[in-house]
């Protein structure tokens, strides 16, 4: 999945599992002057589009099982990567996340006293260090909702790396298929698969920083 600027630029590029976040820095490219480029090179991508999150949480309220237009495939990618901790279940999906990828011996170097506190005593209520979704989110149903608000108010100033609120306005790429981009039948038959891959190209042509997703 490509995540580009807002329409008159383009910013943070990501692809789907197992894929890679690009930030491109060129704000001078467009929309249009984007989709000129990439069209005649590569393929495997839904067509961009400006992503709100307004619209998107109205779709997480409303969403249907049986959707199965080409923005509801790409909403559900989203909502399957980046957490949005204005929601109400937020908040959960951050904790459970952040408790699988970190290590016990993290937790003392947390900064926040508060999140720290919280993690210490969702461990030691559950003894073990890797709750399920359903524990945490009835552990946090009961626990101080002073603290939570703080803990949430520090999140929403700190930088960290699936904040939705960071796609809000920008234009989304969306590869169809696991690495449908990066392995793009139409780039490897053109002249530029001679001398580099996917990544390259776009690195060469949006002055991309690149990150590795999954």
């Amino acid at each position: 999945m490509l995540v580009l600027d807002n329409i008159n630029s383009v910013s943070d590029v990501i692809t789907n599992s197992s894929s890679e976040l690009f930030v491109i820095n060129d704000k001078n490219t467009t929309l249009d002057h984007l989709k000129n480029i990439i069209n005649p090179i590569l393929d495997g991508y839904y067509e961009p589009f400006v992503f709100n999150l307004d619209t998107f949480r109205k779709w997480v309220e409303s969403s249907e099982e049986d959707n199965s237009t080409d923005i509801d495939a790409c909403f559900q990618t989203i909502y399957d990567w980046f957490i949005d901790l204005e929601y109400p279940s937020g908040l959960t999906y951050y904790i459970r996340d952040t408790l699988y990828k970190l290590r016990l011996e993290d937790y003392i170097k947390l900064e926040n006293s508060l999140l720290k506190e919280l993690y210490a005593e969702l461990i030691k209520k559950y003894d073990t260090n890797y709750p399920s979704y359903k524990e945490i989110e009835a552990f946090l149903q009961t626990y101080d909702e002073d603290k939570i608000n703080k803990i949430i108010d520090y999140l929403l100033n700190t930088n960290f790396e699936y904040d939705i609120r960071k796609l809000n306005g920008k234009i989304i790429l969306l590869s169809e298929d696991e690495n449908s981009i990066s392995c793009s039948r139409k780039f490897n038959r053109s002249e530029f698969a001679e001398d580099s891959d996917v990544f390259q190209w776009l690195e060469h042509n949006f002055n991309i920083t690149y990150y590795h997703l999954g």
